[in-house]
This record gives C-alpha cells, sequence and structure tokens, in this order.
C-alpha cells in the first residue's frame, strides 16, 4: 500500500460480470485504487468483489437507439478550416477540400456512431464516429483520404447512424 495520501496505488484486474440480457459472462476491464475502484464496459448490470476498505463502483451502461434519438437536438456544417459552424450552404470545388458534419447532443454521450457522407443518392465515404462524454459528433471527412484533391460538384449530406438506425441526417451543402 502506498503511504502518500496524495497518489493512491492502482492495479489492474480482469472481472467478469455477467449482463441481465444476455446470461453470458463478459470480460471487463477494472482499474481498482484505495479509493475507488471504475469499470469500463458495456454491461448494465455487475458486482465486483474487494479486498480492501470502502470503494465506489459506476458501471458505463450501453445507450439505447431511442435515448440516442431524444437526446439529438440538431445538425450543422462547420468550416474545415475555421472548426465553427459554416455561416455558408455551398463552397467551391477547390476550397471544397474537406467536408465536416456536426450533430449536437443534449446532453453528454459515450457511443460509436457510424457517418455516411452521401454526394446527392452516392455513398462517397465512411467512418466511425467515437464519443466519450461529447455533446458533439463531428464527421470529418477528408478529401484527400478517398484520394482524391478535392470533393466534385454536386449537393453532399452526411448521414449520423448509431447501431445501423438513423439518427440524422445533416441539411445539404453544396459543392460547385
Amino acid at each position: 500500500m502506498n503511504s502518500s495520501p496524495s497518489k493512491p496505488e492502482t492495479q489492474s484486474a480482469e472481472v467478469t460480470v455477467v449482463s441481465s440480457e444476455t446470461a453470458e459472462p463478459t470480460p471487463v476491464q477494472t482499474t481498482e485504487t484505495t479509493e475507488t475502484t471504475e469499470i469500463t464496459g458495456t454491461t448494465e448490470t455487475g458486482e465486483t468483489s474487494e479486498t480492501s476498505g470502502t470503494s465506489e463502483s459506476t458501471t458505463e451502461s450501453r445507450l439505447t437507439y431511442e435515448e440516442v434519438r431524444e437526446a439529438y437536438i440538431y445538425s450543422v456544417w462547420y468550416d474545415a478550416v475555421d472548426s465553427n459552424p459554416a455561416d455558408y450552404d455551398e463552397i467551391d470545388s477547390n476550397d471544397a477540400f474537406a467536408l465536416k458534419g456536426v450533430f449536437y447532443f443534449n446532453k453528454p454521450l459515450t457511443a460509436v456512431f457510424e457517418a455516411n457522407l452521401y454526394k446527392g443518392d452516392e455513398l462517397v465515404m465512411t467512418r466511425e464516429v467515437r464519443l466519450r462524454e461529447n455533446v458533439t459528433a463531428e464527421a470529418d471527412f477528408s478529401a484527400g483520404l478517398a484520394g482524391l484533391g478535392t470533393f466534385a460538384p454536386g449537393d453532399y449530406t452526411v448521414e449520423l447512424l448509431y447501431e445501423g438506425e438513423n439518427i440524422a441526417v445533416t441539411p445539404s451543402m453544396r459543392v460547385r
């Protein structure tokens, strides 16, 4: 045990937690200190056994589609250079090296989303967007990653999906 009260000793352990939904064991990585125990994972319920004094446990629960959809507020396009909401809805193709749709939520979320960039009805790019206690999901698409210098003229939208279901779609951004 560490004698310094300002620097608690940390130990890692793997704990098996049984979810009430699946009733199958799920390994969960825990970090235990002399003051608190933090459990990370995607289970709804769990128990840990402790060998030291008093300790608090927190469990990260998996969000449902309905919870995420209810937390969604709106979406906007961001200027790729300024990283602020765009005050325009069209951009010259020579300047369209990146397109960034941002989705706002009314509370911090920890979740993994799929973002799809469409030109009209054509899927152009897909990316994963991870949130960790954040109120904005930023879907930033770079033309360079698609082997392009800039995006071709057309109307673009970004669709945000959670567990394969649509949360929202940005307004259209016209590349001219």
